[in-house]
Protein backbone atom coordinates (compact mmCIF):
# COMPACT_ATOMS: atom_id res chain seq x y z
CA UNK A 1 0.00 0.00 0.00
CA UNK A 2 0.82 3.63 -0.25
CA UNK A 3 0.94 5.07 2.92
CA UNK A 4 0.55 8.34 2.16
CA UNK A 5 -2.71 7.70 0.27
CA UNK A 6 -4.05 5.26 3.13
CA UNK A 7 -3.65 8.33 5.42
CA UNK A 8 -5.59 10.84 3.48
CA UNK A 9 -8.69 8.33 3.00
CA UNK A 10 -8.94 7.13 6.74
CA UNK A 11 -11.51 7.94 9.01
CA UNK A 12 -12.01 6.72 12.61
CA UNK A 13 -15.36 8.33 14.35
CA UNK A 14 -17.37 7.80 16.93
CA UNK A 15 -20.57 7.03 15.77
CA UNK A 16 -22.78 8.99 18.86
CA UNK A 17 -20.59 12.15 18.78
CA UNK A 18 -19.76 12.17 15.02
CA UNK A 19 -16.45 13.10 16.85
CA UNK A 20 -13.43 11.99 14.32
CA UNK A 21 -10.37 10.62 15.94
CA UNK A 22 -7.05 11.11 14.12
CA UNK A 23 -5.09 7.98 14.91
CA UNK A 24 -1.20 6.78 14.22
CA UNK A 25 -0.62 4.87 11.49
CA UNK A 26 2.56 2.23 11.09
CA UNK A 27 2.95 -0.29 8.57
CA UNK A 28 5.38 -3.06 8.72
CA UNK A 29 8.59 -3.10 6.52
CA UNK A 30 6.84 -4.32 3.27
CA UNK A 31 3.74 -1.77 3.68
CA UNK A 32 1.49 -4.66 3.41
CA UNK A 33 0.23 -4.79 7.26
CA UNK A 34 -0.87 -1.42 8.89
CA UNK A 35 -1.74 -1.24 12.69
CA UNK A 36 -4.16 1.98 14.01
CA UNK A 37 -3.58 3.35 17.00
CA UNK A 38 -6.25 5.48 18.25
CA UNK A 39 -4.52 8.71 20.07
CA UNK A 40 -6.06 8.52 23.43
CA UNK A 41 -8.33 5.53 24.70
CA UNK A 42 -11.69 4.91 23.47
CA UNK A 43 -14.80 6.00 25.42
CA UNK A 44 -16.56 3.37 27.06
CA UNK A 45 -19.69 1.62 25.85
CA UNK A 46 -19.51 3.77 22.81
CA UNK A 47 -19.77 2.76 18.86
CA UNK A 48 -17.07 3.79 16.10
CA UNK A 49 -16.54 2.96 12.72
CA UNK A 50 -13.33 2.80 10.74
CA UNK A 51 -12.96 3.61 7.25
CA UNK A 52 -10.28 3.56 4.57
CA UNK A 53 -12.02 4.33 1.10
CA UNK A 54 -11.32 3.01 -2.22
CA UNK A 55 -9.06 6.09 -3.30
CA UNK A 56 -6.50 4.90 -1.11
CA UNK A 57 -3.89 3.45 -3.26
CA UNK A 58 -1.24 0.15 -3.38
CA UNK A 59 1.90 0.44 -3.72
CA UNK A 60 1.73 0.33 -7.57
CA UNK A 61 -0.42 3.29 -8.30
CA UNK A 62 -3.65 0.80 -8.56
CA UNK A 63 -6.73 1.25 -6.22
CA UNK A 64 -8.64 -0.52 -4.00
CA UNK A 65 -11.36 -2.73 -5.68
CA UNK A 66 -13.46 -1.48 -2.32
CA UNK A 67 -13.35 0.43 -0.04
CA UNK A 68 -12.90 -1.13 3.69
CA UNK A 69 -15.27 -0.18 6.82
CA UNK A 70 -14.94 -1.67 10.65
CA UNK A 71 -17.63 -1.21 12.82
CA UNK A 72 -16.94 -2.05 16.51
CA UNK A 73 -17.43 -0.99 19.86
CA UNK A 74 -16.48 -0.59 23.85
CA UNK A 75 -17.31 -2.72 26.28
CA UNK A 76 -20.13 -1.64 28.34
CA UNK A 77 -20.03 0.59 31.72
CA UNK A 78 -19.20 -1.75 34.01
CA UNK A 79 -21.79 -2.15 37.28
CA UNK A 80 -22.39 -4.42 40.24
CA UNK A 81 -25.41 -6.74 39.50
CA UNK A 82 -25.23 -9.28 42.69
CA UNK A 83 -23.59 -8.68 46.22
CA UNK A 84 -22.71 -12.19 48.01
CA UNK A 85 -23.19 -12.61 50.87
CA UNK A 86 -25.87 -10.08 50.63
CA UNK A 87 -25.72 -7.27 53.73
CA UNK A 88 -29.06 -6.59 55.41
CA UNK A 89 -28.06 -3.61 57.66
CA UNK A 90 -27.25 -0.63 57.89
CA UNK A 91 -23.32 0.13 57.09
CA UNK A 92 -21.85 3.45 58.23
CA UNK A 93 -18.74 5.07 56.03
CA UNK A 94 -17.32 7.01 58.83
CA UNK A 95 -14.62 8.93 56.98
CA UNK A 96 -16.99 10.24 54.05
CA UNK A 97 -19.91 10.86 56.68
CA UNK A 98 -21.87 8.39 54.20
CA UNK A 99 -24.37 5.69 54.80
CA UNK A 100 -25.31 2.53 52.77
CA UNK A 101 -28.13 0.76 52.92
CA UNK A 102 -27.82 -3.12 51.52
CA UNK A 103 -30.64 -5.39 51.18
Amino acid sequence: MDPASVAKTITLVNRETQQAMHPKLSWNKDFTILTIQPPGRYKISSYYDLKISSEAQAADGGALKDGFTAHFSTVLTPQIVKLTPQIRKRVSIIRSRSSLLHR
